[in-house]
């Protein structure tokens, strides 16, 4: 990919004094305010340091020109921008961080915070440690649906959003709001891992705006798009953004990249594929980072299709174990049955030749007992005439 560009950048210093009264900033930039050749620079850095013995402009500015140095000199030699060269990039920082610390190790040590972009042949990359944020925005309807990405802090504010111990609104005004979780700082014993962000989604109209937190005193996400969107020039949507900012009190510093045009075109990159949870670096995947010779694709192994395919096949699995056990538990039953009717006709035939024989039995006992009733009948009728014979005989005599 070829870009256009229109770069600009805000470095202002706030209400943020030092010891003697004097207008201070920490912050620094590659390119520096007002050196930005927008024919020629694709690389962004803004880094916002942290006060110690050798304060924080000395880390802030030391990250700036290690990393700068050390990706421009890469290119230079004909490379062509891959993951090795970031990560170099960023182990450079350290070193230099290292010589360059003086600090007893008692005292506080300095340290900054780091964003880097880069606008390459494959698309685009964002690095970052610290409060200091990427935004990739793409003015639509000037609300933060238009953003596209934005990375995320390292801070303990945001940590306590991410587990619901504080609520978006309580977060505004936490009194700890400046404490950050991760930063490049000398002589680490583990050295903070930044996370990476990759994509070739990148459009003409496009806006990139990387800033340091005292810049998001007075300004919010949904501030930030609808200025981005509004029908005027980049030089106007920089004065508004200084204007909103004007009255903070930390001193801050962004640049604002806009994508005038891109090209595409079929081009080489170093096939340097980056790799999840790497000692020393995070990696976020988004889009193919390197692309093959000659080809505009490759495929992905991404982490989470595979994830999403072994989780589909254990699913498949427990279907059909439970299919099958379902089948032979109706089998089963089937043959309970059939083997309960077998039986039943096999207990009838046994008990039939006794029914029948109770049956006949009961018969001889009817018949027995009606020749019974009826001999009983021919007695009493006997009885009956005798008895009238004798009443008869009697009346007689009695004459």
């Amino acid at each position: 990919m070829k870009y256009e560009i229109n770069a600009m950048s805000i470095y202002e210093f706030g209400q943020r004094k030092d010891k003697d009264g004097n207008p201070h900033q920490e912050d620094w930039l590659y390119p520096q305010l007002g050196a930005i050749d927008n024919t020629s620079d694709r690389m962004f850095i803004l880094c916002d340091g942290m006060g110690g013995h050798a304060s924080g402009e000395v880390a802030s500015s030391t990250v700036c020109e290690a990393m700068s140095n050390y990706v421009n000199n890469a290119i230079k030699s004909g490379d062509d921008f891959s993951e090795t060269i970031l990560k170099g990039a960023i182990a450079s920082a350290y070193d230099l961080l290292d010589s360059r610390d003086n600090c007893d190790s008692n005292e506080k040590k300095m340290g900054t915070t780091m964003t880097f972009l880069m606008l390459h042949n494959a698309g685009y990359t964002i690095a970052h440690m610290g409060d200091s944020r990427v935004y990739h925005i793409r003015p639509n309807n000037g609300s933060v649906d238009d953003i596209v990405f934005k990375t995320e802090d390292h801070s303990l504010v945001n940590d306590l959003l991410k587990v619901g111990e504080i609520t978006p609104e309580e977060a505004e005004n936490f009194p700890r709001k400046n404490v950050i979780t991760r930063a490049m700082q000398p002589h680490l014993e583990h050295r903070h891992r930044a996370d990476i962000h990759y994509s070739n989604d990148i459009l003409a109209g496009d806006y990139f705006f990387m800033c340091s937190d005292g810049m998001l005193e007075q300004t919010s996400d949904a501030n930030l798009c609808f200025i981005l969107n509004e029908n005027i020039s980049d030089k106007e949507k920089i004065n508004m953004l200084k204007n909103v900012s004007e009255n903070n009190k930390d001193n801050h510093s962004a640049h604002l990249i806009h994508i005038l045009k891109v090209s595409n075109e079929q081009i080489n990159v170093a096939e340097d594929h980056p790799k999840q949870q790497e000692k020393g670096i995070t990696l976020h995947k988004n889009n193919d980072f390197n692309v093959k010779r000659q080809s505009s694709k490759r495929p992905s192994n991404n982490p989470n299709n595979l994830t999403t395919i072994l989780l589909l096949c254990v699913i498949l699995l427990f279907g059909a174990f439970y299919a099958v056990r379902y089948m032979n538990k109706k089998s089963t039953e089937s043959d309970e049955v059939k083997e309960e009717i077998v039986n039943n006709k096999k207990t009838e035939k046994r008990t039939l030749p006794y029914k029948q024989k109770i049956i006949s039995e009961r018969k001889t006992i009817e018949k027995d007992s009606v020749k019974q009733n009826t001999k009983t009948d021919v007695v009493k009728k006997d009885t009956v005439k005798q008895s009238i014979q004798t009443d008869t005989c009697q009346k007689k005599q009695n004459k």
